[in-house]
């Protein structure tokens, strides 16, 4: 249903109404049905809203209430307007009154006769979750003095990280209605988004997650939105209730958002919710506002600066003159006590601007770890967001940890994330790269950081085939460093590059941990592969690829076979039931063990 609305009140008439509450008889029209709601700005029609019934599965509502409620239920007071008039008995209980009546944010007088020295707002169920632009106050003094990057990632996601992950395939399903609903404006905001990997969301348009309990917001703005952008609304429910519409005083019209509904709206127009009545008394009114903070593109190639561990320095990378001829592989059960590197192929449509920009060291904190590493990278491409995966996010151990004891052979070795990654914990490492630019790079960051590692590189892909080349399909563009294949892509250009069957490698390696992440070709492998090939493995690691075959009982085959070899075969986001894998990324990671 198509709706254009006319404005009933003017933009200065909204703002008059900032922290105050709107009854639903206010409203002219309540929306309950698919429709896309548009408002007339002087002959042009505005997007208001899109809003779509019963689009995001239960199942994932389902989660979301089991990861946000908990963290939802703290009292907020940082939320300012949509918390309503500053109101004494919706703080803390030893406040007497408020210094300045009638504003949002005030000073408060507290019983025992003493002043605050800073300003509160009413208290709310409310928290924020992923990523944000302002930092905690503990770190403002750095900030101010330091040039410490502002943005973060938030208290929530960095304490709770396999509960946040479990949300993702959420934020991701909505992303994807955006951008079918809105491409153009969607683009513009991703764009912006992934200026700062390390502060988007699993590589959508949004940085952040506003969450609420059984709260009515005030009439309000939400002004640290990316102005040129939309959000996503969703609500998650337990018990009933009524009310609780999204409502837009300025053009009369509400929205009823219920259960697994998804509404895209822009929320730069004055919004607010109408009373929210419980049913029952343990009802849960989950709400959520998933959108990109307007100050997070300024921490774009910035230092990184996150809470604890040692540090990653992140270095450009200069394109060399000239690179080695094509040589002979390395001899892999004989891995050198010293950094070894095979020589690189030759690969005419290597990208030779991408490694030439110039860049200060960029300086980052690491996690949780007690290592130190120097990462060279080419700036503004994927080179930063495999360090965030790999070595922040710690994709590769969720399941089990790298020891010093283990021998790993890396299928997709890249710039080398997961070989520096294995070879901190003391262990050896074989890694595989095909293309020049990455092998380059690769080397550079092993040889940088390990020069007495023990550790080989192969440079070639790895396949169940006998044949000695094959073509390699390079991604297309500036920034994408990490998806080449060997599956054909229309549109790609091709190099010619060296290949290694699966069986000799594993054969001739005597590993004892494999991990896999090469764009799709790990299927063919995967599926050749026999119980014997994997005699003395007992770690396993890889991304399966659903974009190149997006069949769920291919993948359970696959699963079915390995879990004849590993006692844990462990994978998240694939429901066994259904027959195509239908959601954003088309990839799950498989962690098995024996």
């Amino acid at each position: 249903m198509n709706i254009v609305v006319d404005p009933i009140i003017t933009t200065d008439e909204a703002k008059a109404m900032e922290g105050t509450y709107i009854p639903a008889s206010y409203y002219k029209r309540i929306i309950n049905t698919d429709a896309d709601v548009y408002w007339n700005d002087n002959g042009q029609q505005r997007l208001l809203l899109h809003f779509r019934k019963k689009t995001i599965p239960d199942e994932m509502m389902n989660t979301a209430i089991k990861v946000f409620k908990k963290e939802a239920s703290k009292a907020s007071s940082l939320r300012g307007v949509a918390g309503g008039v500053a109101d004494p008995t919706k703080m803390s209980q030893n406040v007497d009154h408020v210094v300045s009546k009638g504003k949002f944010r005030t000073r408060v007088a507290f019983k025992d006769g003493t002043v605050s020295n800073y300003y509160v707002s009413n208290k709310v169920n409310s928290a924020i979750a992923g990523y944000f632009d302002k930092p905690k106050v503990l770190d403002k003094h750095e900030v101010l003095t330091k040039g410490m990057v502002p943005c973060r990632t938030t208290v929530f996601t960095e304490k709770n990280t396999e509960a946040w992950e479990s949300a993702l395939p959420m934020l991701n399903l909505v992303d994807t209605y955006y951008k079918q609903m809105e491409p153009d404006t969607h683009q513009a905001q991703h764009k912006l988004a992934s200026l700062t990997p390390n502060f988007q969301i699993a590589r959508t348009a949004f940085s952040t997650v506003t969450v609420n309990l059984n709260w009515r917001t005030a009439v309000h703005v939400d002004a640290g939105d990316f102005k040129n952008g939309y959000s996503v609304v969703m609500v998650a429910e337990e018990g009933k209730y009524k009310g609780g519409y999204l409502g837009f005083p300025r053009f009369g019209v509400c929205v009823d958002v219920r259960h697994g509904d998804f509404l895209l709206i822009d929320p730069h127009q004055h919004h607010a919710n109408t009373e929210i009545i419980p049913v029952t008394p343990d009802y849960t009114r989950l709400s959520f506002v998933v959108y990109y903070r307007e100050n997070m593109q300024k921490c774009a190639m910035q230092p990184l600066q996150q809470q604890g561990g040692g540090k990653i320095k992140i270095k450009p990378v200069i394109k060399p003159k000239q690179k080695a001829q094509i040589g002979q592989t390395a001899q892999i059960g004989q891995t050198a006590q010293t950094g070894q590197t095979a020589q690189t192929a030759p690969n005419e449509a290597s990208n030779a601007s991408a490694l030439s920009h110039a860049l200060d060291l960029v300086p980052a904190v690491f996690p949780k770890r007690d290592i130190n590493l120097n990462i060279f990278i080419r700036p503004d491409t994927t080179d930063i967001k495999v360090i965030q995966e790999v070595l922040n996010q710690n994709v590769y151990e969720k399941k089990f940890k790298i020891d010093a004891t283990d021998k790993w052979l890396d299928l997709g070795g890249n710039i080398g994330t997961f070989a520096l990654l294995a070879l901190s914990r003391g262990a050896e490492v074989v890694t595989c790269e095909p293309e020049s630019d990455n092998l380059y790079i690769l080397d550079k960051n092993l040889t940088h950081n390990f020069p007495n590692g023990k550790w080989d590189i192969i440079p070639a892909a790895i396949t169940v085939d006998e044949q000695e080349t094959l073509d390699l399909y390079l991604c297309k563009g500036e920034y994408n460093k990490y998806r080449h294949t060997i599956f054909p892509k229309r549109g790609r250009s091709t190099v010619k590059v060296k290949n290694m069957n699966i069986r000799k490698l594993l054969k001739a390696g005597k590993f004892n941990g494999i991990k896999i992440d090469i764009e799709g070709a790990e299927i063919p492998i995967l599926e050749s592969l026999t119980e014997k090939d994997y005699d003395g493995v007992t770690k396993m690691v890889f991304e399966y690829s659903f974009d190149v075959d997006d069949s769920i009982p291919r993948f359970m085959n696959i699963i079915r076979k390995l879990k004849k070899v590993f006692s844990m075969v462990h994978f998240t986001k694939v429901k066994p039931e259904e027959l195509h894998y239908t959601y954003f990324p088309a990839m799950t990671i498989v962690y098995c063990s024996r």
